[in-house]
């Protein structure tokens, strides 16, 4: 909510009851010879409660907005004239954080209660309500994305705890009797917003002990017997990654102080040594590629059009070489070969579609990896979470044929029947990605992990790529929101761990977005391509063609590219950007020259530029460089908390600076079109159909 708001009393009580609606600023009357210099302090305190010494360091005066209005009206029911003599002025709040500002409710913008005089029969006291109402403004908003109808309802019992705490805290709620009420009310509202904000963790849990207590009837072994047996059939278990077997969380009984330390967490200071690189490609002259992506790991503008183009080999072996060796033995319990013959088996799934193939699932990878690593993520994940994200990333796409959900429901797809029209490629996707799991020719990499890490491991590469259906975007951003803002989020907690790597994934997903200009408008070209051939088909077979995938109206492309950089991927972005508050209280502040240092296409790197995933810095060229020598790479040290929000400093801002050069760069954006408008039909790729989801 970073909406200019404008804060207006609608309701007052009098002390006689009654209610009056009223809908104006904060009124304060000024007797003879006083000026509203003077005036406005008082109005603070006596009106809103806050205190003079407070006052000058949560708010500022701005001189250009004072106004002077005169005016004479006739008085309702009286026989005369009355002369108004009005000034208007307006104070911004400058620290919204500030002592005392909670009272108003602040930072949030949450309706509250004041009081003026003393309150009680025949006293002439008044109670206030008062609400932050958006202030209508011809501006620019910073956030286009204004929220779902779940968060609004998170919001409003926000609204409702606040208003009724404070009518809670006035002397006369005894002499009424209302303490009591009060308190049930309050209790009950939190209550609700508490199951309100954890309704994915908690939605699904049912008091399976409460229920065996309140019945004599079963006791001992075999109650405990029937309760494995309920819970694994008719509720949604969630076993924990590192649990032990049979560790299954049901709301009275939660197993998760049983977890199983792994391994050491990852840290992204695991690296391959250069003779580890030298057994793994035996083609001498894939190093230069491999060797260019090491050296780029700590850049989010790596991008891997540049590595496929300039070196002409599969990117996706390599980039996975990576980031999944360093887990082989620690998740994997597989050796460098194994990992390698499955890297090579998936890369073979994905077809050659324009965009959505293996140059765009590693793109993803690393675009979610960076994003893990530099919100502190990576440094609380265990060994079986890191894998997991990592595999998910890689595999999030495969088999996918160049067309889109609806295109598959809207046709009757064999995938949409398969999958019941729900999140019908994603499923999809998910399914191939065990197949390759369970191959034995791809390194059989499922059946060499421990029976009880195969199926926590499962079910989180499972919502991790399920979680790319983009039909929850916003959905996913909504979530996001309220579950940052509860007391009891911590990257310490699993749920919220597993979490926020869905939303990194997401990240990664839509992240050529974020890519320096010339690497965004390459992957804008490809996407464009592959949403004009759908509707290309969409035509042929008398079908609405769907949006955004008519060659017609290519000439909007500017406008529809920018729209979706500012509504889709910004808000997503600018909420990854606020995980990075979460590690800890001495942060610094944004540094203001950060959206400079974004627009600058080269710059210089800092003394960690040589840690991987430390820093945005530009990409080094991906030209060939010199073989490796024999000297073991040094592994890098944990990372510290970071001095600045990276997210916010590189990502959003250049977000902001492509978005803008899609709108203004008219040269630019018209040489795209003409690209596309050259560009022959392309028939679309052989779908396999093969998929028998049933059977892994």
């Amino acid at each position: 909510y970073r909406q200019k708001r404008v804060l207006t009393s609608n309701e007052q009580y009098l002390d006689d009851g009654r209610r009056r609606k009223v809908k104006q600023f904060l009124v304060h009357k000024m007797r003879p010879g006083e000026s509203w210099n003077d005036v406005l302090p008082r109005a603070f305190q006596e009106r809103l409660g806050v205190p003079t010494a407070t006052q000058e360091s949560c708010f500022k005066f701005d001189p250009e907005s004072q106004e002077y209005e005169e005016s004479v009206k006739q008085s309702q029911g009286y026989p005369v004239r009355t002369r108004y003599k009005i000034w208007t002025v307006t104070v911004n709040v400058s620290d919204p954080k500030g002592v005392g500002m909670s009272e108003l409710g602040l930072p949030k913008g949450n309706s509250f209660i004041s009081t003026e005089g003393n309150l009680g029969k025949n006293n002439q006291g008044r109670l206030h309500i008062w609400h932050w109402e958006v202030m209508e403004t011809n501006e620019e908003q910073s956030e286009n994305f204004m929220g779902t109808g779940y968060e609004e309802l998170v919001r409003e019992l926000q609204e409702a705890e606040n208003l009724v705490m404070q009518t809670a805290r006035h002397a006369y709620n005894g002499d009424l009797g209302l303490d009591a009420p009060l308190e049930q009310t309050l209790a009950k509202i939190r209550s609700c917003l508490s199951k309100a904000m954890k309704i994915d963790q908690d939605g699904a849990d049912f008091d399976l002990a409460r229920m065996f207590r309140k019945s004599t009837a079963f006791a001992g072994q075999q109650s405990g017997i029937l309760a494995d047996f309920i819970s694994s059939n008719f509720t949604r278990a969630t076993r924990a990654l590192g649990g032990k077997k049979g560790d299954v969380k049901v709301l009275a009984e939660s197993h998760t102080g049983s977890l199983e330390v792994l391994a050491d967490r990852d840290t992204g200071s695991l690296e391959l040594q250069a003779s580890d690189l030298q057994s793994m490609v035996p083609d001498a002259a894939m190093m230069p590629a491999l060797q260019a992506i090491r050296q780029n790991m700590e850049s989010f503008g790596l991008c891997m059009l540049d590595i496929h183009e300039q070196n002409g080999h599969s990117v996706l072996p390599l980039y996975g070489l990576v980031a999944l060796g360093p887990l082989c033995s620690s998740v994997l319990k597989c050796g460098i070969d194994a990992c390698a013959r499955f890297l090579h088996r998936i890369d073979s799934y994905y077809y050659t579609n324009p965009y959505h193939n293996a140059i765009h699932a590693a793109q993803v990878c690393h675009g979610g990896s960076w994003l893990t690593h530099n919100l502190g993520l990576a440094e609380h994940q265990r060994a079986l979470e890191r894998g997991a994200f990592v595999l998910a990333a890689l595999c999030h796409d495969l088999k996918h044929f160049g067309r889109n959900n609806s295109f598959c429901i809207s046709t009757n797809h064999a995938l949409s029947l398969v999958y019941n029209d729900a999140k019908v490629l994603e499923n999809m996707h998910a399914a191939t990605c065990f197949q390759a799991l369970k191959d034995d020719e791809a390194g059989g990499l499922l059946e060499r992990l421990r029976e009880q890490d195969r199926q926590p491991l499962r079910a989180q590469i499972i919502e991790l790529i399920l979680s790319t259906d983009m039909s929850e975007h916003f959905q996913a951003i909504s979530k996001s929101r309220i579950r940052r803002e509860t007391h009891d989020f911590s990257m310490e907690s699993e749920a919220d761990r597993r979490f926020l790597a869905q939303m990194c994934l997401k990240g990664g997903d839509i992240g050529h977005s974020a890519l320096p200009w010339d690497s965004h408008v390459r992957w804008s070209q490809r996407i464009s391509e592959e949403f004009f051939s759908q509707g290309d088909e969409e035509r042929k077979l008398g079908l609405p063609i769907s949006a955004l995938c008519d060659r017609n109206t290519v000439g909007d492309l500017g406008k529809s590219q920018r729209g979706f950089i500012e509504f889709v991927c910004m808000p997503l972005f600018e909420e990854l950007a606020c995980f990075w508050n979460h590690k800890g209280p001495d942060k610094a502040a944004v540094s203001a020259g950060g959206e400079a240092e974004a627009e600058a296409e080269t710059g210089a790197e800092g003394p960690d530029a040589t840690r991987i995933w430390s820093r945005c810095t530009p990409c080094r060229p991906v030209s060939p460089s010199p073989a490796p020598t024999s000297e073991a790479v040094q592994p890098t040290a944990t990372h510290p908390w970071r001095k600045e929000n990276l997210v916010q400093v590189h990502i959003v801002s250049r977000l902001r600076a492509n978005a803008l050069r899609w709108n203004e760069d008219a040269d630019a954006v018209a040489q795209l079109v003409r690209k596309l408008r050259s560009d022959d039909d392309a028939e679309p790729p052989e779908v396999c159909l093969n998929i028998a989801p049933a059977s892994v």
